[in-house]
């Protein structure tokens, strides 16, 4: 087994020990509690590694880092906001039909020149 870090390996250690403190406080902003924030940082480091090859010029390092770390921050809050949202969501199947019908009662009772289209009502 080779016992000397490949170029790339030492690369991403070098970036992500020198940026450690930024990396975290981004975390600390974008996520609230331990956990998220944990999660967050894990998400970052990975999507550093998978951009590496992306980093043409060193002495852009931290800029580019940077922005890697805010993009997956952002994302991580979108993936965490649509989880939320898709488990509260609940379509009540029964409220359809009521729903329709009050539209239809409410344009019905509408004067003729505002009343909007609607379509006949299936007999």
């Amino acid at each position: 087994m080779n016992t000397e870090l490949k170029h790339e390996d030492r690369r991403f250690l070098a970036l992500v020990n020198e940026n450690r403190p930024r990396i975290l406080k981004i975390c600390r902003v974008y996520a609230w509690n331990r956990e998220d924030q944990d999660d967050l940082y894990q998400e970052v480091l990975v999507q550093i590694w998978r951009s590496l090859p992306s980093l043409k010029e060193a002495a852009h390092a931290d800029t580019w880092l940077y922005r890697v770390a805010l993009n997956t921050a952002i994302t991580f809050l979108r993936k965490r906001a649509a989880r939320q949202t898709a488990s509260t969501f609940s379509l009540d199947h029964e409220q359809i039909p009521r729903v329709a019908d009050q539209t239809q009662d409410a344009a019905a009772k509408t004067p003729p020149p505002w009343r909007p289209c609607t379509r006949p009502s299936p007999s």
